[in-house]
């Protein structure tokens, strides 16, 4: 009898550690499975802290519609900083049904800007092709893309004029709403008969008009645009123009009498 009840009991203290075992390691399964997760998950957030991941081209694309649309809210200076690379992109080929316009419809808007520009005084050429002054041209369209996001578009043409007897030659860069935000004349003219932009540009309450002092100033600093050679070129004017929300300056320029730039800066 004794021996038998030595032996439930040894039985007995074995089964209670036996299942006390087992209920700490369920317990510890339990507390790991709460615990962990969480753990893991904020010592992944703190090697990714501060870190700008690119988004994948194929969720953000350049050519999807919530893209169009966003691209189609942006300022005009948000366009020029994506073209001239101030806000950083790639510059691709645009195809013909990205653009609000066809070529020759282009050739029309760019004609009727730079004649506006023309008759304020602000270019020393009218390219309408009226009797004797005919102009063939070549037209291109690009749009600019952020390379963060492959969502914000900047969408322009680059078209060049060429009058009938090759005295003259004119490269017009423009957004696709019609602003002309560079304009290159190579062409013999009087650079006294150009006017500074500050003079021409029609005054009101949002707008504000400053002429700004260019006698320190270096012509090569203030061109963003790539691909435009200001060698040898000289200040006609700087002109800073804060309208509403909106700041830019208009670069004037001019070599030798027979070179122009007219330029907006964002």
């Amino acid at each position: 009898m004794t021996k038998e009840r030595g032996h439930k009991t040894h039985s007995n203290i074995y089964y209670k550690r036996r299942n006390l075992l087992v209920l700490m390691v369920v317990l510890l399964v339990v507390l790991t499975g709460m615990i962990l997760p969480g753990r893991v998950l904020a010592m992944q957030g703190e090697q990714e802290y501060d870190k700008v991941a690119e988004v994948p081209e194929k969720y953000l694309s350049s050519s999807s519609a919530m893209a169009k649309n966003a691209s189609q809210n942006l300022k005009t200076t948000e366009r020029l900083r994506l073209i001239s690379g101030q806000w950083e992109s790639e510059v691709q080929e645009a195809k013909s049904y990205e653009m609000e316009h066809e070529n020759y419809e282009a050739i029309v808007l760019a004609r009727e800007s730079m004649k506006e520009l023309y008759d304020n005084g602000l270019y020393p050429a009218n390219l309408s092709s009226d009797y004797d002054n005919w102009y063939s041209w070549k037209a291109a369209s690009y749009k600019a893309v952020d390379t963060t996001f492959h969502t914000y578009s900047a969408y322009y043409w680059v078209i060049v004029f060429t009058k009938y007897d090759g005295t003259q030659s004119h490269t017009i860069c423009m957004l696709d709403d019609g602003t002309i935000y560079m304009a290159q004349a190579f062409m013999n003219m009087d650079e006294t008969l150009l006017k500074p932009a500050y003079e021409q540009i029609e005054k009101n309450e949002k707008k504000i008009i400053t002429s700004e002092d260019i006698s320190n100033l270096a012509v090569e600093d203030w061109i963003p645009y790539k691909d435009t050679d200001v060698t040898g070129m000289t200040w006609k004017a700087l002109t800073k123009v804060e309208d509403g929300e909106e700041s830019y300056f208009i670069v004037q320029l001019y070599d030798d009498d027979t070179r122009y730039i007219y330029t907006i800066i964002p």
